[in-house]
């Protein structure tokens, strides 16, 4: 039950937290979706074989060898996100649009050095947004199910004064703020205050993102073979504010109430990426690239509170404890394979392909936290699988500056075939324009996504799924001057 339980509260970006520090922290931050540059997305993010471009530093670092010279370039982004929800038969729609830095970086080249067989030897340090949070969802509709039916089972058994220290954030305020009660003195069941048909609601709202900040490094030896790494430094924020109400008839002792819930991450992690690249011919390039395991380490703040009407306690309102944890996740090392064919002047095809093992994840306790995460990683290796990811892009010149661009990525979803939950692929249509000369270029990219996944507000065994349909449209323009 568990396992279905994780699976369904997946959606979108895969997933939402009950309590932080489980295995759905742990996949949301082994994750990697946005390109680094405009060009990038516009080809499918099929940049690996490609290179001289910023997206090199996150995909085949051997890309940095290519650069014959040095240069600047900026990146900004724009998130459009919509999510259609369906829940007891009915819809309710929400989205919002987010603006953001996307990339900037320098590189310095010393490709003028020609004697000899090292042609070039190419540095530079870059910062690009590899994950964005951003989303609001809602969902609403009637049912006889409640929240309150978890607490009542978690309650049965326990002395109502045990209560606030086995389960502050659930049964525990749901007793202290009279949402449910013991049937007898020493607490062997306990019933809900209100119960009956009532009207469910839930906002969803997200911030936050993921970046990488990378020192990379790439030579040119003879024109033939490129090799490159890099060394990156991760940071994350993430918030998530969640609102669930219950609204019952008005010969109910409580008439509605509010459980809203809060958690900031906030981590930092590092890495390594290595690559090759070989030119066998003027319109062939063929690499690999490997990137190393991010040991992230994750700071994390938890809290609950619960207001009723009427408010049979007098409290006006019930709060948690802040639940304060640290600890660590070992997110996924990603093989990848490049190739890329040359069109003479007229332009270019290139593909990518990854293999990323996500059942590999591993979750431990950080700083003073000793406790060992041995269940979360018993549900990753059970739940998690290893995925195929596929870009490919083609790119067309025209009229000698101006270029056109095409592509798609296909993405396995790592949540396996039979473990209860939606896990249908993800496709990425892209396109985008560009303009290049000897020292200036413009570029514009636009990606399309949809997605499709189930949602318990609660314990699956007493609720029913809300089905979700999210879509994203995402925007990057980039600007570069090459000197």
């Amino acid at each position: 039950m568990k396992k279905i339980f994780v699976l369904a509260c997946l959606m979108s970006a895969y997933g939402i937290s009950a309590f932080g520090q489980n295995e759905v922290d742990a996949l949301r931050y082994s994750l990697k979706q946005t390109p680094a540059t405009a060009r990038s997305l516009g080809m499918g993010g099929a940049f690996g074989a490609l290179g001289a471009d910023v997206f090199s530093f996150y995909t085949n670092p051997a890309g940095i060898g290519l650069y014959k010279r040095g240069g600047v370039e900026i990146s900004f982004g724009l998130n459009d996100q919509y999510t259609s929800t369906s829940y007891e038969g009915k819809q309710s729609e929400n989205g919002r649009s987010h603006f953001h830095l996307n990339n900037l970086g320098m590189i310095g080249s010393a490709s003028d050095k020609t004697e000899g067989d090292w042609k070039a030897f190419n540095f530079g340090v870059t910062y690009a947004k590899t994950n964005d949070f951003y989303e609001n969802f809602s969902i609403q509709g009637k049912s006889e199910s409640s929240l309150l039916n978890p607490f009542v089972v978690q309650a049965n058994g326990m002395r109502p004064e045990e209560l606030s220290d086995a389960f502050p954030f659930t049964a525990g305020l749901g007793y202290v703020s009279w949402l449910i009660n013991p049937s007898d003195t020493i607490g062997s069941s306990y019933f809900s205050t209100s119960s009956g048909e009532n009207t469910q609601k839930k906002n969803v709202t997200r911030t936050g993102s993921m970046g990488e900040t990378a020192f990379g490094f790439g030579s040119n030896y003879r024109d033939f073979i490129f090799f490159g790494a890099t060394v990156n430094f991760q940071s994350i924020r993430f918030q998530e504010k969640g609102s669930y109400s219950e609204t019952y008839d008005s010969t109910q002792p409580i008439t509605s109430f509010q459980y809203n819930d809060h958690l900031r991450s906030d981590g930092t992690g590092v890495n390594m990426k290595l690559g090759v690249l070989v030119k066998p011919s003027e319109w062939m390039r063929i690499g690999a690239a490997f990137h190393t395991p991010t040991r992230i380490t994750m700071h994390e703040i938890y809290s609950v509170n619960i207001t009723t009407s009427p408010d049979l306690g007098g409290e006006g309102e019930y709060k948690s404890p802040d639940l304060i944890t640290d600890y660590s996740i070992r997110t996924p090392s990603v093989a990848m394979a490049n190739a890329a064919f040359i069109l003479g002047k007229t332009g270019t095809f290139s593909a990518d392909y990854e293999y990323t093992n996500y059942d590999r994840i591993k979750m431990r306790g950080a700083a003073s936290n000793d406790y060992d995460y041995s269940s979360e990683n018993t549900v990753i290796k059970t739940i998690y699988r290893s995925t195929h990811k596929v870009r490919v892009g083609l790119e067309m010149r025209l009229l000698g500056t101006y270029y056109v661009r095409g592509g798609a990525m296909y993405q396995q979803n790592p949540l396996v075939n039979n473990a209860g939950g939606a896990n249908n692929p993800f496709i990425t249509y892209t396109g985008g324009l560009g303009f290049r000369n000897d020292y200036i270029c413009v570029d514009i990219g636009l990606g399309y996504t949809e997605r499709n996944a189930t949602y318990y507000m609660y314990d699956p065994r007493f609720v029913n799924a809300a089905n979700l349909d999210s879509r994203l449209i995402q925007g990057i323009a980039s600007f570069g001057y090459r000197f």
